[in-house]
């Protein structure tokens, strides 16, 4: 582990070491979609039951990865800015991303959790990405 991206939280060994930065958000509409609606961009994503989804306007363009890329593309973002992988919390629960990072949102699923609109959520990201416009505060 180098030592430079285990201080920015990038390091594999976690032990004893938080992430030096957060995107914090709230989530601002929520929807409940049913079996075989389909969520992102060319519908990549298929509901496989009734399901709560809540919108972060938070995305690629503020410093998330897309993990869900897949195939020869996958080659490229493996040695590029993609290969990191973010972690959703809000009220203590992880969340999984439905589809794929837009630009500038995300679609969380919330089925079964208790959250909706106005919860805040917090995403691990990697800070050498993070738009330089974002407000910085210390965590």
């Amino acid at each position: 582990v180098r030592i430079g991206s285990l201080l920015l939280g990038r390091g594999k060994v976690k032990k004893g070491f938080k992430n030096a930065v957060r995107l914090e958000a709230p989530i601002i509409y929520t929807k409940y979609l049913h079996k075989g609606d389909t969520i992102g961009y060319g519908a990549d994503y298929c509901c496989k039951g009734d399901t709560k989804i809540g919108i972060v306007p938070v995305g690629r363009g503020d410093g998330l990865s897309d993990v869900s890329i897949k195939g020869i593309k996958n080659l490229f973002y493996t040695f590029s800015r993609q290969q990191y992988i973010n972690r959703i919390i809000c009220s203590g629960i992880s969340l999984k991303v439905l589809g794929k990072i837009g630009i500038g949102h995300i679609v969380l699923n919330l089925t079964d959790t208790g959250i909706g609109c106005g919860d805040r959520v917090y995403i691990d990201v990697n800070p050498l990405y993070v738009h330089p416009v974002i407000d910085r505060s210390l965590i």
